[in-house]
């Protein structure tokens, strides 16, 4: 282990590959996020806010980074009414 203590990974409940029943969960929750009628901006803040709970150092800061990136290509729309939301239909493979 390295001077800093981290745990072991089989301590840290770290999952390196979700299950099926996990994706699911993850779809729903999106799902009930985007009938909040959430704008792009909302979404890349609640990205950004949820790439802060990451334990990788380096992975968060590449998703807050690329966040925050993605906020300013949005440009000075600041506008808090959002589109509406256009329904889709997402095919598996």
């Amino acid at each position: 282990m390295s001077e800093k203590s981290e745990l072991p990974t089989e301590e840290r409940h770290i999952e390196l590959e979700l299950s099926q029943e996990k994706k699911t969960e993850c779809k729903n929750i999106v799902k009930t996020i985007n009938e909040f009628g959430v704008s792009q901006r909302q979404k890349l803040f609640l990205i950004q806010l949820l790439s802060l709970e990451l334990e990788n150092r380096e992975v968060m800061k590449s998703v807050s980074e690329a966040c925050s990136i993605g906020q300013t290509k949005l440009g000075s729309d600041k506008s808090i009414i959002s589109e509406p939301v256009k329904k889709r239909i997402l095919l598996k493979d």
